[in-house]
């Protein structure tokens, strides 16, 4: 086994760690995520990649921002609850996502010009990293959503690495997708529970003592 082909086993290994964990709301996900995120950095420059390469710096950035959110959360012994997006949010977050796609899109579009980088699949690259984009700010929230955008995700970057070198790359995403609507159900009965238990506290906060 070469050295790049160990790469790839490991990416796989520490990223089938990161979901109990990420589903187990443990902040520690987001320390195996930035490791995900620099070795994706690595595969994707040896393959010629360079766009996922350059997305997967930004990821691990995204990586970091989870990380500082729920920690700082831990840190003040403050509970970061599960919660739902709003109808308001989601039309930003659809409007968001519409301008960050076409501005990816735009300003790799003429990079590759410039720089001849020969880049391929650029409508569906600059799709998959607005999907990473968005899906890592509504997972660093603990939005429920979040997961839908990951099962999205999974599904495309299968498709995606149809013609990868590393074909345990593209099984990856086969195994996640379904994980990724476990993710959904296991946080929507945790949702459940905080919100049912947060009216109750809310209940005795206001009788008469």
């Amino acid at each position: 086994m070469n050295f790049r082909l160990f790469l790839a086993y490991l990416n796989v290994i520490c990223a089938l760690l990161n979901i109990p964990l990420r589903i187990m709301q443990c902040v520690e996900s987001w320390y195996i995520d930035g490791v995900v995120g620099l070795l994706n950095i690595t595969i994707y420059y040896w393959e010629g990649d360079y766009y996922r390469c350059l997305s997967r710096v930004f990821f691990f950035f995204t990586s970091c921002y989870g990380a500082y959110k729920w920690t700082a959360k831990k840190d003040s012994k403050e509970v970061l609850m599960i919660t739902q997006t709003s109808w308001r949010l989601r039309g930003k977050l659809l409007l968001a996502g519409g301008v960050l796609w076409a501005s990816i899109y735009g300003l790799s579009y003429y990079i590759d010009i410039w720089l001849n980088l020969g880049l391929k699949s650029l409508p569906i690259n600059t799709l998959l990293t607005t999907l990473v984009f968005i899906g890592q700010w509504l997972t660093a929230h603990k939005k429920l959503e979040s997961h839908l955008f990951w099962f999205l995700y999974n599904i495309l970057s299968f498709y995606y690495h149809t013609k990868a070198s590393y074909q345990i790359l593209k099984f990856k995403y086969l195994i996640f997708a379904p994980l990724s609507l476990y993710g959904l159900f296991v946080w929507t009965k945790k949702h459940k529970e905080q919100k049912h238990a947060h009216q109750a506290k809310s209940q005795g906060a206001t009788l008469p003592s």
